[in-house]
């Protein structure tokens, strides 16, 4: 067992009371009524094989190659031949692409995957493992973090959040414009509408849906069929 890193479990403890106090202040005086209606759509959606098949057709009629999988080996085989020869893809947080070991498959094929939401990067360009799903990097500090991207980047990072957030996002927008191949996951899908609802804070998104090369190429959305 690894000896307990105070300093990261001071760092975490930090970055988490930031967390919940923005969140008190944030309550939306409806949140009530919007964990019902969200209890109530997912009770209906979930498991509901014919609201699937509704979905999966009006994605088919709007241009959308649907792919159903039942493993993960199943995944990686069919984004490994919808890639084809390219060896540089771009993607934005995902736990689904965590949990079928996507960086890790591709890979092994010698093809580079390129994280673009900024915690995610930093943590693998300092080879890191993350301290929680939406906060992979809440567990070190700005030094750390400064000090890692200095040996990584061969040039001096300083310690301010926003020093270190535009030094890997200056990084990231050079992968954005390369990777003709974007990888996403996805909020919900709308079967009604045959449509991918994708949420985000950052634009990494957006550049790899609408920027750069991937304005002619390739995105695939990646998801379980509880969104």
């Amino acid at each position: 067992m690894d000896p307990i890193d105070f300093d990261e479990v001071k760092a975490l403890r930090k970055a988490f009371s930031i967390v919940k106090e923005r969140q008190q202040k944030n309550i939306p005086d409806d949140l009530d009524e919007k964990i019902a209606r969200l209890k109530i759509v997912r009770h209906a959606s979930v498991g509901n094989e014919d609201l699937l098949k509704r979905a999966v057709t009006n994605l088919k009629k709007n241009g959308i190659r649907v792919f159903p999988v039942a493993t993960k080996d199943d995944a990686l085989e069919v984004i490994v031949r919808e890639i084809g020869a390219e060896t540089l893809v771009v993607k934005s947080k995902s736990n689904v692409t965590k949990e079928i070991g996507l960086a890790a498959g591709l890979g092994s094929k010698g093809v580079t995957v390129i994280e673009t939401d900024i915690g995610d990067r930093i943590l693998q360009l300092l080879k890191g493992t993350p301290s929680h799903p939406t906060g992979p990097i809440a567990h070190l500090s700005a030094k750390t973090i400064s000090e890692g991207l200095t040996t990584v980047c061969g040039k001096r990072v300083g310690s301010k959040p926003a020093e270190i957030v535009e030094i890997v996002r200056e990084e990231i927008r050079g992968y954005l414009d390369r990777a003709a191949i974007g990888i996403t996951g996805a909020n919900a899908i709308t079967a009604e509408e045959g449509a991918i609802v994708t949420a985000h804070n950052e634009g990494n998104i957006f550049s790899k849906s609408y920027g750069g090369r991937s304005i002619s190429s390739l995105r695939l959305s990646i998801r379980s069929i509880r969104r």
